[in-house]
């Protein structure tokens, strides 16, 4: 059995392009699977795509600096598609996991999942 657990969200980040389709969650790491609404304008070092940072457990604890290290990018050239991957600090007991929070160039977004 796998302790990965895929995950339909279909939320828009606030304040940016993004939609957060789906996200595949294990209790070391995290794969967030973007839609891109319109056009990107990147930069050199910053593609625009919301920084996952931690989450907030079902009990209200809040582990906002659980990332340690993430890598993201496009799927492809037309810039539709884009993802996030972030390995945790620590182990996370994905059942309690009730809010994900990502950091945008707007400032931190709360997205709700389950």
């Amino acid at each position: 059995t796998s302790l990965t657990e895929m995950i339909t969200v279909g939320e828009e980040v606030e304040g940016t392009m993004f939609v957060l389709e789906s996200m595949e969650i294990s209790p070391v790491s995290i794969k967030l699977n973007f839609h891109v609404t319109s056009e990107i304008n990147s930069h050199e070092d910053v593609n625009g795509i919301p920084d996952f940072c931690g989450v907030v457990l079902k009990d209200g604890t809040r582990l906002p600096y659980l990332s340690s290290q993430s890598m993201s990018g496009f799927t492809d050239n037309t810039l539709s598609e884009a993802y996030e991957i972030s390995a945790f600090e620590q182990v996370i007991d994905t059942e309690q996991i009730s809010v994900i929070l990502l950091q945008s160039e707007t400032g931190m977004v709360e997205i709700a999942i389950k």
